[in-house]
């Protein structure tokens, strides 16, 4: 599908496998080894021009999809795989609320774009430990001077 999207856009199977970097026989025999399982002919060839035929045409914005869905696909594979991409519960107390929440939201979305963070404000520390007893929350930022009771 790869080369049927490129010799679509590029409408030169020259071209097309220098962008592919692959030699030029072997784009033709993928189009026509397409065409062949497609059973249709998917461009009109001449010595001076490639244009793409009503089938063709029709093919090549479904295949663009099914490309981009591949290629995002693999993206959120990679993205789980490194723990890039997902929810995020952090509970905290009023005083990280001020400034360390908002700095922490920003250096989250620059770093991982993918990433959802969720800020939960507690009015106390025991609030905050026991949402993460609870697994309400996944990290928790309480005050230093914390005594558990």
């Amino acid at each position: 599908m790869k080369t049927f999207l490129v010799v679509g856009r590029e409408l030169n199977f020259g071209r097309a496998a220098r962008v592919l970097r692959i030699a030029q026989p072997a784009v033709s025999q993928h189009i026509a080894q397409l065409e062949k399982d497609l059973g249709v002919v998917l461009f009109d060839r001449s010595t001076r021009s490639v244009t793409l035929t009503a089938a063709g045409a029709a093919f090549l914005g479904p295949c663009q999809a099914v490309l981009n869905a591949a290629d995002a696909a693999a993206r959120a594979a990679q993205n789980a795989g490194t723990g890039e991409v997902g929810l995020v519960r952090v509970g905290f107390t009023g005083a990280f609320a001020n400034e360390g929440a908002a700095g922490l939201a920003r250096a989250v979305r620059r770093r991982y774009p993918r990433l959802e963070l969720s800020l939960v404000g507690s009015a106390n520390s025991e609030l905050v430990l026991n949402q993460l007893v609870s697994d309400q929350v996944d990290i928790g930022i309480i005050s230093a001077g914390y005594q558990n009771p």
